[in-house]
């Protein structure tokens, strides 16, 4: 009996595992840079990892965009914690980040890519590529912390193990929630602690001795919360609304300014620092242009608007993908909404006559699972109309009302969705569970699925030399602002007469060229004979002329010499260079050369 019992009480590591299992798969089937803002929270990570400090407020970071990193706005928490793990990482090798020109253009095929996929991004990762794997990992484990609370607080506010472990299998199969969960971005952890924030605000409502340390754990885990995200300033009124219920159980209103001062105390002691330095620049000009815009929350709120906000945050939910240019199919939105519509019924029935399941409003204070309730019931209120607030606020047109901000309460979601379900007729509950599962588990293995090929094709080029192979770094710039940067040998550099010769060579460009250069290769004798002439379009192999390159991409170009049969045996000079075939001049390679030396190959007798 004691065995079962242990087995019963560490069953939440099940949902736990399985959510860990299906971010990690998530995060290596979609690519890198497919998350929101992905680009600029790596950047802040690697500016931490690399200076050791924090950016000021007149910094502005290295952009992988078009742009300036605009991240610098956030608190560092998340950034903190990350860069430790990549400290030891060369994020400027093996770099990957080139941007998809076609992204957001209507009815393109490319348009879903913010960024050209190369073949650096395949395993083994090194580099960049592994830096951002690891950032995404970290992410990951933060959001395994908010499953792990979902579990406790479905089971403290239920007393029920099985509907912990229901609504921890829920949250672990949120297929939105495991989309964020694998992506670098803050929003890892502002989920993992605003998550502890409301399960020690729910365990606090059972505490007899002490009361005010478990207030002050709450406000040093709301101050974490933000230092994750200005987003979570909801858990300051949860934290009060907390500590007005105990002081109702306690009946004494000494108590209750006693608990507030803690929770007050230990929350400005953890982020009032940053909220203080930030009151100029950073975190505080955002917050007074962007958030405390009230004029523009006037203009923008129409009822159309809201309807937008709602369906924005159902569909992001349960699934979107990217910088919201690809949604799921709206099948997947029609399969998850009966649970939803059903479970939302039942509990308004049940709350019908100001009661919930037989339990008076007027008990909410003496009995700690009513009070938890509504707790998460004021968080969940807090955390959408925040959502709702943030997206008028920006005044936007393109910006979406994105769930990944109800997240950090998604203990609160899953739960009432479960209760919800959870007090319906026995047959009807089971059927409608099974099919919650079951459809969330459906949108998820779709997802999965169709990741690796939603943003666009892989390119057949390279983030540098490196990534590519090269055996011979080459520095040949030519005046066009193309660049010859190595040579890889594909066999045998020794060669007999009436054979051939296999090379790669590695082509880059510091911009986009505006026509399509021709390349050629000659094999020349220290005498001046040469025995090879040959001509085509670099990157033509890949079907990939330079008037489709991107900056910072590395093209292999594949050439194959023929070594006529009466060629003379000896050393020939390897000779490449560029040239423009509507007139038939030579590019200058370095030095002001018509072609340069670019290795060297021996005819055998």
């Amino acid at each position: 009996m004691v065995k079962r019992a242990g087995a019963v009480r560490w069953t939440w590591l099940l949902p736990l595992g399985g959510f860990l299992l299906l971010s990690l798969a998530y995060g290596v089937l979609n690519p890198i840079w497919e998350a929101l803002d992905e680009p600029e929270h790596f950047q802040y990570v690697k500016f931490i990892a690399e200076q050791h400090r924090l950016p000021n407020g007149d910094e502005t970071l290295p952009a992988l965009v078009d742009r300036p990193a605009n991240e610098l706005f956030q608190p560092p928490l998340y950034y903190v914690l990350e860069a430790p793990f990549v400290a030891g990482i060369d994020l400027n090798a093996n770099p990957s980040w080139v941007r998809n020109p076609y992204f957001t253009w209507a009815f393109h095929p490319l348009r879903n890519g913010v960024a050209i996929h190369t073949l650096s991004e395949a395993w083994p990762y090194r580099g960049m590529i592994l830096g951002a794997h690891v950032m995404r990992v970290v992410s990951t484990v933060l959001c395994g912390v908010a499953v792990a609370c979902v579990y406790w607080i479905g089971y403290l506010v239920s007393s029920r193990r099985g509907v912990g472990l229901m609504a921890a299998s829920l949250a672990a199969l949120t297929p939105g929630f495991i989309i964020s969960s694998a992506s670098i971005d803050n929003d890892a952890a502002a989920i993992a602690t605003s998550s502890v924030a409301l399960l020690v605000a729910v365990r606090l409502l059972w505490a007899r001795h002490a009361i005010w340390l478990w207030f002050a754990g709450l406000g040093l885990a709301t101050g974490l919360a933000l230092l994750a995200q200005p987003d979570n300033v909801v858990l300051l009124a949860v934290g009060i609304l907390a500590a007005i219920l105990v002081g109702l159980r306690e009946r004494s209103v000494r108590l209750l300014l006693i608990h507030v001062a803690s929770f007050v105390l230990a929350t400005g002691l953890t982020a009032g620092w940053h909220y203080a330095l930030s009151s100029s620049h950073s975190t505080g000009s955002y917050l007074s242009q962007n958030i405390l815009n009230l004029e523009a929350v006037r203009q923008t709120l129409t009822l159309a608007r809201a309807w937008g906000i709602v369906r924005n945050v159902y569909e992001t939910y349960w699934g979107s993908f990217g910088w919201e240019i690809f949604h799921l199919p709206p099948l997947f939105y029609w399969l998850l909404l009966p649970p939803c519509l059903l479970s939302a019924m039942s509990l308004l029935w049940h709350l019908r006559g100001r009661q919930w399941g037989g339990e008076s409003w007027r008990t909410i204070a003496v009995r700690p699972e009513v009070g938890g309730r509504l707790l998460l019931m004021v968080a969940i209120g807090l955390g959408f109309l925040t959502t709702a607030y943030w997206n008028l606020a920006r005044s936007d047109e393109g910006a979406t009302a994105h769930a990944r901000f109800l997240f950090p309460v998604i203990a609160g979601t899953s739960f009432f969705l479960i209760c919800g379900l959870c007090v319906l007729r026995r047959g009807l509950r089971e059927a409608s569970l099974g099919y919650l599962f079951a459809a969330c588990a459906a949108t998820t293995g779709y997802a999965l699925a169709i990741a690796p090929g939603s943003f666009g094709p892989v390119a057949p080029v390279y983030g540098d030399a490196r990534a590519a192979g090269v055996q011979r770094p080459l520095n040949v710039d030519f005046a066009n602002g193309m660049q010859l940067v190595g040579i890889l040998p594909m066999g045998p550099e020794q060669v007999t007469a009436n054979g051939d010769l296999h090379l790669r060579l590695l082509w880059q460009a510091a911009e986009t060229p505006a026509f399509d250069y021709s390349a050629f290769l000659r094999l020349q004798s220290a005498a001046g004979q040469v025995i090879h002439d040959q001509d085509h379009g670099p990157g033509a192999s890949l079907n990939l002329l330079p008037h489709d390159w991107q900056p910072g991409e590395v093209i292999p170009d594949d050439w194959t010499i023929h070594i006529p049969a009466g060629a003379a045996p000896g050393d020939y000079r390897i000779e490449a260079g560029l040239y423009d075939y509507r007139d038939l001049k030579p590019i200058s390679a370095s030095g002001g050369q018509p072609a340069a030396v670019i290795g060297q190959a021996r005819v055998a007798s």
